[in-house]
């Protein structure tokens, strides 16, 4: 269970994207305001703002319904000003938990723009006078909302606040930008490049494109071959990284050397670890229940003598991805695999635009 504060001046978006949060997780909504209002502490002092002593005695109530909170499984989000950086480090204290602050951040006109926009607005003297307070310090993720909808600012916070091990993409280099400007990707990383599932192939320009686009991210890549190695010198290369992250190709190829060189043993422990899986198509296959609906095409390209001893894959979700759905030739034979699996395989259909996000 975490706790979550979110904090930052009159009109930046506070209570919306709290609200959004604790809906998303569902978590328990708590307002500063309404507990400071609700208990006679929101009175200021004569030509100051309310007294510090307030906020800290408002804390206390909010660590009690935040530990009646956990008691039945849930987290809080608090949403409030919070001028006093003594009264964050007060209730981390008193919380006791898992705890994220967020700053959001828009400048004083967007705030006033903001404010003015409500059914009962506060006025630009207290939206200007509150931004003076707020602004004196940040505290926690600063998020900058001033060109954000609302959404986007939900999705910059549950970025943090749902860490997710395992992107899966249909063409990996299609998508780095966005993935990125959503903060899904980390900001340095070590990656331990698989381009196994491209062996078959003389030439292999997806599994290029892909290397490039984490070469261009800034990561240091690392090429690790499946073929050949022992599940122990397997393990301790990619210990070493911090993504792990398998190119397209043949899947029923790829699906064969995981199983033979231990990596499909190995994948849960490390990702555990804290380590990263990104998939881009066969990759993204690898991360499902099975290579089956994919067999038949897969084996025309490969020798004669090539044999699948199992069809199961990583079984990190529980969902077949369908990828390069955009292309008409590979849409049309993802009508067929669904048409003849369905009754007791999911599918996700995947253009080279589209991926998913998950924790496992």
């Amino acid at each position: 269970m975490k706790s979550i504060i979110i904090r930052g001046p009159l009109g930046v978006g506070k209570s919306t994207i709290a609200k959004a949060v604790a809906d998303k997780i569902g978590g328990i909504y708590i307002s500063m305001d309404e507990v400071l209002d609700q208990n006679g502490l929101d009175k200021a002092v004569e030509g100051e703002s309310i007294p510090l002593a307030n906020f800290l005695k408002a804390n206390e109530i909010i660590a009690f319904e935040a530990r009646q909170a956990k008691d039945r499984g849930k987290s809080v989000v608090i949403d409030g000003n919070f001028y006093h950086k003594e009264q964050i480090d007060q209730l981390i204290h008193l919380l006791e938990r898992d705890m994220l602050a967020f700053t959001l951040k828009a400048s004083v006109e967007t705030c006033i723009a903001r404010d003015a926009a409500r059914t009962k607005p506060y006025g630009e003297p207290a939206t200007r006078a509150v931004h003076i307070f707020v602004s004196a310090f940040d505290y926690g993720t600063v998020i900058d909302t001033e060109a954000q909808t609302p959404e986007e600012t939900t999705r910059s916070v549950m970025s943090c606040v749902v860490k997710p091990n395992t992107i899966l993409t249909s063409s990996f280099n299609t998508i780095v930008g966005e993935l990125q400007e959503k903060f899904l990707l980390p900001k340095t990383a070590s990656v331990a490049f698989i381009p196994t599932a491209g062996d078959p192939y003389p030439e292999r320009p997806w599994v290029d494109a892909d290397r490039k686009a984490l070469v261009e991210l800034g990561y240091s890549v690392t090429d690790i071959d499946l073929k050949g190695v022992t599940a122990e010198s397997l393990e301790k290369e990619l210990s070493s990284h911090d993504i792990i992250f398998v190119a397209g190709g043949n899947t029923t190829y790829l699906v064969q050397h995981s199983h033979v060189s231990g990596f499909a043993d190995l994948i849960r422990d490390l990702l555990k670890q804290g380590k990263f899986y990104i998939g881009s198509s066969a990759g993204s296959i690898l991360a499902g229940p099975t290579v089956e609906p994919f067999v038949t095409e897969d084996l025309a390209e490969l020798p004669r003598d090539f044999v699948l001893t199992n069809p199961s894959c990583l079984r990190l979700v529980d969902y077949v991805v369908l990828p390069h759905d955009q292309v008409e030739q590979f849409s049309a034979e993802h009508d067929k695999i669904i048409k003849g699996y369905s009754d007791r395989l999911s599918f996700v259909r995947l253009t080279d635009q589209e991926y998913r996000v998950e924790n496992i």
